[in-house]
């Protein structure tokens, strides 16, 4: 029977051979901190390790949380309807305050623009609420002003004004208002 230092004398004369004279040093360290049972024990984790990093994590993947996958969250239940049933329901859970166009979506397996692109194909009304804690009207004259007298562009806007550019595109939209990136001004719609 070899010793460790032996064995992975071996292994690394294959890889590495300008390195076995600072093998031979590393093994008698480690021949004086470790006993054989760790040491193989060692090996069985960096082999791990190395297989995860080179082949990737689908393994452990497929396993779940519940066997041996760290980290790693189950998949949602995703409820499988037709598009006017998605559309239907959820706005009707919307509507209520049930949940948000997002989590429906999520939970359906879609994205949150295919709820309002159902909706408006199959003439459902779905309420879509602007943020109530947000003064729209101080938010609307600072965003006009910096756009239009001082000819600053849309991103930049959005962040002195501490929203982003959807907010931005959709409340310029409510007061009948356009962005015109050209001409860098507020235009009626």
């Amino acid at each position: 029977m070899r010793t460790r230092c032996a064995r992975y004398n071996h292994q690394t004369r294959n890889n590495m051979n300008s390195t076995v004279e600072s093998a031979s040093v590393i093994c008698a360290i480690m021949d004086a901190q470790m006993t054989d049972e760790e040491f193989d024990a060692a090996i069985a984790r960096n082999k791990l390790l190395h297989d995860c990093k080179t082949k990737g994590f689908r393994r452990l993947q497929t396993l779940g949380p519940h066997a041996g996958g760290v980290g790693i969250k189950p998949k949602a239940q995703i409820v499988r309807v037709d598009a006017f049933e998605f559309a239907n329901m959820g706005a009707k859970l919307v509507n209520e305050g049930k949940t948000t166009i997002t989590a429906w979506a999520n939970q359906c397996g879609r994205n949150p623009g295919d709820l309002r692109y159902y909706c408006d194909k199959f003439g459902i009304e779905l309420v879509r609420k602007m943020n109530p804690d947000i003064d729209h009207d101080k938010i609307y004259e600072k965003a006009r002003r910096l756009i239009n007298s001082n000819g600053i562009r849309m991103n930049p806007t959005a962040l002195r004004c501490g929203v982003s550019v959807t907010f931005l595109r959709t409340l310029f939209h409510s007061r009948g208002r356009v962005y015109n990136q050209k001409t860098i001004k507020l235009e009626k719609a």
